[in-house]
């Protein structure tokens, strides 16, 4: 995400937003098909492409993507996102003894602050190399540690484990590998677009108003009835929430959805879909389900839903159907029970 306040220096933050979930919870609301960068794990370019935009970067071991993301904007190119790819990422495959010397010295202290220090000097950009060293670089380093020491690390500690084991053996390694690394090639790295391009590609994003998801929707594309739905969720519903939207979200024209004591709202852009939070309306809990019907016009439909529910397919032609039967001249709701296969009883068989 790129953004820029007048008068100052541009500020990038990178945000990995399906990271860690279950296959099987996702689904196509939760990822958009055009994105701003690719991780290079799992990256897909024509050749002629790079060649054009590039070569790679080779100072940078942090921000790579970044940088080729930010090429890509100015050359007026699109990084999408492949929704139907499903690659096995083996990262946390514990290492061994011997994997450290490598690893320790790629994500060292000192390539980090490197890496960082071209970057922004390409893009004239801000960037936070603490907080990038203190959250990316060094927690790669112990992971490494961890997973090739289990032990050492269980019988002393995390404070002692650091003090006799990382420590000591991270100044060895890198030690040892800046000193046999002394007649490698110059670093290849591309020409810049240039501070003037820069600087009116930064200033074009800066102009562009960025897309409120929390605003009411009261923008109407038809004449017609809208089939609005509401729904609230809560931040230990992650695991249903997104299950239940994929179920419903194809039937409605807009979903507001209630975000209740989040404090930092999940990452979901969809145009369908309107943030609504606890924050901004108050502590409505489940009845802010109902917020909705504040921007909802005369003669659409509004359907409450729980973020707990998969809905069928038919759910809101079946029910509008209904409605339409009696003139929408009532409000109507569904209670559901799953029954025994052997019925004997309706209130003990289900």
């Amino acid at each position: 995400m790129i953004k820029k306040e007048k008068g100052s220096k541009p500020h990038v933050t990178e945000r990995h937003r399906l990271m860690d979930r279950p296959i099987a919870e996702l689904s196509d609301i939760m990822a958009p098909n055009e994105n701003e960068i690719v991780e290079f794990h799992c990256f897909l370019a024509r050749s002629d492409y790079i060649r054009r935009v590039g070569p790679m970067d080779e100072r940078l071991i942090t921000r790579e993507q970044i940088d080729f993301g930010l090429r890509s904007k100015i050359a007026g190119c699109k990084v999408t996102f492949e929704k139907s790819a499903v690659v096995t990422y083996m990262a946390k495959v514990p290492f061994e003894e011997v994997d450290l010397p490598y690893m320790v010295f790629r994500w060292s202290d000192e390539l980090a602050t490197r890496s960082l220090q071209a970057f922004t000097g390409t893009w004239e950009i801000e960037t936070e190399t603490e907080r990038v060293l203190n959250r990316w670089i060094r927690p790669h380093r112990f992971r490494a540690f961890s997973s090739a020491f289990p032990k050492q690390l269980e019988q002393l500690g995390r404070e002692n484990f650091i003090k006799y084991v990382v420590s000591p053996k991270t100044r060895k390694y890198i030690a040892s590998a800046f000193a046999t690394r002394t007649k490698i090639p110059d670093t290849r790295f591309p020409q810049g677009p240039g501070p003037k391009k820069i600087s009116l590609f930064f200033d074009d994003v800066a102009s562009q108003d960025e897309p409120d998801s929390t605003a009411p929707g009261w923008i109407r594309h038809s004449d017609k009835p809208m089939i609005i739905g509401g729904m609230a969720t809560m931040p230990s519903r992650m695991h249903t929430l997104w299950p239940a939207i994929a179920s419903i979200l194809p039937q409605l024209d807009r979903l507001y959805l209630f975000f209740d004591r989040f404090d930092k709202l999940p990452s979901i852009r969809h145009p369908k879909i309107i943030y609504l939070t606890s924050q901004s309306f108050g502590d409505h809990r489940a009845n802010g389900k109902f917020l909705g019907m504040l921007f909802a016009g005369d003669g659409d439909y509004y359907f409450s839903l729980d973020d707990d529910i998969l809905y069928p397919r038919d759910y809101v032609e079946r029910m509008t159907d209904f409605l339409q039967r009696g003139n929408n001249a009532f409000i109507a709701g569904v209670h559901g029970a799953r029954l025994k296969t052997d019925i004997k009883h309706y209130l003990t068989d289900r």
